[in-house]
């Protein structure tokens, strides 16, 4: 009897020393996860690694670092190097009487090779952007399809119109960019007209921020662009960026100094278009040095463009709307 409350005994101390053990065993597991002075969640480890390419971006550690407070700051992004340059080159650079056109811009496409059957072309040496040149195709295609009319002139890109046979005596500076289109009427005649927006070729101004195309000097902004109205002039920032200015009905102008409300810290602009969700902010260029450091997120699409002033956009796709 006495035998077995001895091996009782021993049963008892044993269960209680596995119980301590077991005890600081999951505290220490719990102290790597946990900052005990604050109960904050330390995240530990390395975003993924983006893909972009182009000379003038370049990748920094994706390290994330808490703070003092053990949180980390933008989670989901990581930072990299934008060269001063990059600021001026983008289809939202604004290039007006104040903001010249500085930057280099590339990726230009002929469009006497890129065009389709549904306009011509003044002058057969006529470049524009890829992504632009491709979105003016589309749109004259459905022009065409709507109206039955292929009777539009692409009289100007990247050139000045200026001289005795022009029916348009105003150059503008952003030409140069590749991102503007100027649009003349060819008559039943063979003449070529100047286009005023009026009857079935108005299809195009009601319908140009669909194909990423905006009238970029409105009738009611000339106190604000500094220049004459014209329904001619078109200039190409992108679906998502046309369709917000249409809906508050701003010029480039507007829109530009819009966007600098919108950064990381205070929370982007959120937009939906075409059951896509968009997320856009603005952030300042550092302007004494020659990169400038951005926070770019790591799991969705993104675009960056400089705004030719004082910083960058940068516009990301979220999500696309749930299916129904």
């Amino acid at each position: 009897m006495k035998k077995n409350q001895r091996l009782n005994w021993r049963r008892v101390f044993w269960t209680f020393i596995v119980c301590i053990v077991s005890i600081i065993a999951v505290d220490c597991v719990r102290r790597q996860f946990y900052d005990t002075t604050t109960g904050s969640i330390i995240v530990n480890g390395n975003f993924k690694s983006l893909d972009i390419s182009g000379s003038n971006i370049t990748i920094l550690s994706t390290d994330s670092e808490p703070d003092a407070e053990g949180s980390v700051e933008h989670l989901g992004y990581s930072q990299i190097n934008v060269s001063r340059e990059s600021m001026y080159t983008g289809s939202l650079c604004l290039i007006n009487a104040g903001n010249t056109a500085n930057g280099i811009f590339l990726s230009m496409t002929g469009l006497a090779e890129t065009k389709n059957d549904f306009y011509i072309l003044r002058d057969e040496n006529m470049v524009l952007s890829i992504e632009a040149a491709g979105q003016l195709n589309k749109m004259m295609s459905d022009y065409n399809a709507a109206t039955g009319n292929d009777n539009f002139v692409v009289y100007s890109t990247t050139q000045s119109y200026s001289g005795e046979d022009s029916i348009y005596t105003v150059s503008y500076p952003e030409s140069i960019t590749g991102y503007t289109v100027d649009l003349a009427i060819k008559s039943s005649s063979g003449e070529i007209i100047e286009y005023d927006g009026m009857d079935t070729e108005s299809w195009i101004i009601d319908n140009c921020t669909k194909y990423g195309f905006i009238v970029r000097y409105p009738q009611d902004k000339e106190s604000i662009t500094g220049v004459s109205a014209s329904v001619a002039h078109l200039r190409y920032v992108g679906d998502v960026h046309a369709a917000i200015m249409k809906e508050k009905n701003y010029c480039l102008e507007e829109y530009i100094d819009f966007l600098k409300s919108y950064t990381l810290d205070t929370g982007a602009f959120e937009y939906t278009l075409n059951e896509k969700t968009y997320e856009i902010y603005y952030a300042s260029a550092d302007m004494n040095g020659a990169e400038t450091t951005i926070s770019v997120p790591v799991d969705f699409n993104y675009t960056i463009s400089g705004n030719n002033i004082d910083g960058f956009i940068i516009t990301l796709v979220l999500a696309y709307a749930e299916e129904k």
